[in-house]
């Protein structure tokens, strides 16, 4: 067996052992372009649910995103505990949110004020936190490479599987940090969006930390992009961005 395909078996294992431990979640709609992203560079598709999707003897670990919204990650709380600690703002987020949705469904929304504002501050504590000492990037790496398991990320958004973008993680997490990101809190209290400014010198919202409002993921903490700001205007503007075709 080669090094990377007994890498591939052991990040297999790892995902099972993961996803046992997180319960049933649903296929991405983006796995049809992991496929023909594996397919197209040699590669192996990792099942599961944590990153990479794919590894290649070439780029190595590979996430491939191809969505107009971004579902970067989802998160439970329990796993952000066990990652982070109970005391991270981040974690400390999650779980206030998830405390207000619940009390919603579970409690006819009893204590739905003194629950939202604390929801708020949370919220407000995080955003703090991500506004200094490059956080922002550093939760960022967390969310989309594991702390630095993923080689590159292939942008195969409006591409029609015709074409990829591929740039290595180092420089798309250069590149946000370089494109100042501000988070802030919602009006409403409970979901943290984070600005960045493009090439253009304009500032869009390109990111958001959000708990799950239904009562069936109120657990989950969802961390999501938009294609149109995070890829097409930042990314595919990084010297470091290769276009390369799709072989089919």
């Amino acid at each position: 067996m080669t090094l990377w395909k007994r890498q591939t078996a052991e990040a297999n294992q790892k995902r099972s052992e993961s996803y046992r431990k997180t319960g049933s979640v649903k296929k991405l709609n983006g796995h049809k372009k992991e496929r023909i992203f594996a397919e197209s560079f040699s590669g192996e598709d990792i099942k599961g649910t944590k990153k990479p999707d794919v590894l290649t003897p070439k780029y190595g670990y590979v996430s491939v995103k191809g969505a107009a919204k971004l579902q970067l990650a989802m998160y439970v709380t329990d796993r952000l505990i066990s990652d982070l600690g109970k005391d991270h703002p981040y974690t400390k987020s999650a779980i206030a949110q998830r405390e207000y949705y619940e009390d919603r469904h579970y409690n006819n929304g009893k204590n739905q004020d003194r629950l939202h504002a604390q929801a708020y501050k949370m919220n407000e504590e995080l955003t703090l936190w991500l506004n200094k000492d490059n956080n922002f990037v550093k939760l960022l790496d967390y969310v989309m490479t594991n702390n630095g398991e993923v080689d590159y990320l292939a942008d195969m958004w409006g591409t029609r599987n015709s074409y990829v973008y591929m740039t290595s993680m180092n420089d798309v997490l250069e590149a946000v940090k370089n494109s100042n990101p501000i988070a802030k809190v919602t009006p409403a209290g409970l979901r943290v969006s984070v600005s960045i400014e493009l090439p253009s010198g304009d500032r869009r919202t390109a990111f958001s930390l959000e708990v799950r409002s239904d009562i069936k993921k109120c657990k989950s903490i969802l961390f999501k992009a938009e294609s149109k700001w995070f890829l097409a205007e930042l990314i595919r503007n990084d010297k470091g961005c290769t276009k390369l075709p799709i072989d089919k």
